[in-house]
Order: C-alpha cells, then sequence, then structure tokens
C-alpha cells in the first residue's frame, strides 16, 4: 500500500483526536468489503448474476479504494510517531492488522471481479 498519486494535492492529515473516526471508518471499509467478498462468492457460484457494466462499476471502485488506503497507512504511521497513551498504540496496531485485512478483502474482490468479467465476456 503505497502512495502511487505523490504528485496530487498533499492530504489533510488529521490529529489524534480523530482516532475514532478514521478507526470507524477501516472498520466499516472492513465489514463493506467482507460483505462484498462473499456476495461475490455466491455470484460466481450463481454465474451469471452480474452484467457487465456492474462488474465495471466494481472494479472501478473497488480499484480506487484500495488505491486510497495508502492515505490510511500514512495517516496511522504518523500518528505512531507522536507520544501515545498504550490504548492509543494497541488501537492504531489493531488498526493497521485492519488495514492489512481490507487490503487483503480488497484484492480478493478485485480478482473475483476480473473472473467474472471474463466469464461474463465469455457468453
Amino acid at each position: 500500500m503505497s502512495n502511487p498519486n505523490s504528485a496530487k494535492a498533499q492530504p489533510n492529515w488529521q490529529p489524534l483526536s480523530m482516532l475514532p473516526m478514521i478507526a470507524q471508518s477501516i472498520e466499516g471499509m472492513l465489514s463493506a468489503a467482507t460483505k462484498m467478498h462473499r456476495m461475490l462468492t455466491e455470484a460466481k457460484n450463481r454465474f451469471p448474476l452480474l452484467d457487465m457494466a456492474t462488474i465495471e462499476r466494481l472494479l472501478r471502485a473497488h480499484t480506487q479504494q484500495k488505491d486510497d488506503l495508502w492515505l490510511f497507512e500514512e495517516q496511522l504511521r504518523r500518528w505512531l510517531t507522536l507520544p501515545l497513551t498504550i490504548d492509543q498504540q494497541e488501537e492504531i496496531t489493531r488498526l493497521q492488522r485492519e488495514l492489512q485485512q481490507l487490503n487483503n478483502r480488497l484484492t480478493a474482490i478485485l480478482q473475483l471481479a476480473r473472473e467474472l468479467q471474463v466469464a461474463v465476456g465469455e457468453l
């Protein structure tokens, strides 16, 4: 999860007080990605459930989300340079693990979507 868009405008890094909001965002994205992965797995088994336009939108949206994960990764890294309580350190470490899970889940979603794209294109 590196920054592929380093030439773009600098992000607005958040103060540590935003940790709960960032946690909620990461947790929500992971939950949504888990549900999407489950849905795509079911769609693959009940082929052809999705049309090409839906698959292409899914690919664009999840590719963008995966490309933007570096922002969360960098925000957490920046917070780790601050004086933190043990609870804050543990929460940031937990969120780093969740980000890695999210990255893995998005990779799996994109792979499933590409497989569906090929299968639908062969109809």
